[in-house]
């Protein structure tokens, strides 16, 4: 039998692109091709900062998303090492104006340790052709895969109601306020006899409530 592949997960966060990106994926792939891989998941908090050369060096393959630490030593430490490394990036590193964060992004520079990252990837996985076709200009090595989506999981599960409502659902974040005003107007589309329903989840735009019901 040949060797397993041991590889070394470090997501970007619990939740979201962490969860989608990070987590799951390699869940599903430690479950069902436990014969061909080792993995390891483990959060930047939880890296052992004292001895990570000799950390690293245990691993064939390590997979992150966007970004280590900003001043790139842990990118640096694994490339020296001849460890092939995967960036995960789903969102662009340049914030639109419409962002609320994006004049802080644009003082601080968020976007330089993002793209450094991606030019020194051996490979980078993204979310879509558009976005795969932007990244290339840093590197040409980029697959695209999707959010990985149980669908068995009870936020995805749908119970089907008999209505003669047209229903639009949207899930959004603080972020998501320029989207959101794109819909204005969205029920006058429709044509007369229609009944809309639009229903908004997940937006506090004083960013305090993350979970609600």
């Amino acid at each position: 039998m040949d060797k397993k592949i041991k590889m070394l997960v470090i997501p970007s966060d619990h939740t979201g692109v962490g969860k989608f990106r990070s987590v799951d994926p390699h869940v599903y792939i430690a479950e069902h091709y436990k014969d061909e891989f080792d993995i390891d998941i483990m959060y930047m908090n939880d890296l052992p900062m004292d001895k990570l050369e000799s950390f690293f060096s245990q691993y064939d393959l390590i997979h992150i998303h966007k970004q280590l630490d900003k001043e790139l030593k842990l990118m640096n430490l694994i490339k020296f090492l001849g460890i092939p490394v995967i960036v995960d990036v789903d969102d662009y590193y340049y914030l639109g104006h419409d962002h609320p964060m994006s004049i802080s992004a644009k003082l601080e520079h968020w976007s330089e340790p993002i793209i450094k990252h991606l030019k020194m990837a051996d490979y980078i996985s993204t979310t879509t052709n558009i976005f795969a076709k932007e990244i290339k200009r840093l590197n040409k090595n980029v697959l695209i895969f999707s959010n990985a989506i149980n669908p068995n999981e009870k936020q995805f599960t749908v119970t089907k109601t008999k209505s003669d409502k047209l229903r639009v659902g949207l899930i959004c974040g603080s972020s998501h306020l320029h989207d959101i005003e794109l819909l204005e107007g969205i029920a006058e589309t429709a044509r007369p006899d229609t009944n809309v329903q639009l229903v908004l989840c997940g937006f506090d735009i004083k960013g305090t409530t993350t979970i609600y019901n």
